[in-house]
């Protein structure tokens, strides 16, 4: 005599799937974002001299370096995602 395993329905396929795709997803994310911490200069169109804006009026500027762009500390420099600083 032979036992046969009940199917699998739907619901369990699904969320199990759904869970395992999640698991995926997190790791993979979590990676990248440890590999890509800062921006490439020519990715933001960085220049090393004032455009319209620069970095010192920028709400990524931390005093000395940039929190965005890899290696940009030029407090003169400007960028494409320069965002400026706001005041209320």
């Amino acid at each position: 005599m032979t036992i046969e395993k009940p199917p699998i329905s739907r619901r369990a396929a699904l969320t199990t799937g759904g869970a395992a795709v999640l698991a995926t997803a997190a790791v993979t994310t979590s990676a990248a974002a440890q590999d890509s911490t800062y921006a490439d200069k020519d990715s933001v169109g960085y220049i090393a001299e004032p455009y319209v804006e620069q970095c010192s009026t920028c709400l990524h500027w931390n005093n000395s370096a940039c929190r965005v762009v890899d290696d940009a500390d030029n407090p003169n420099g400007w960028c494409q995602a320069h965002t400026a600083v706001t005041t209320a």
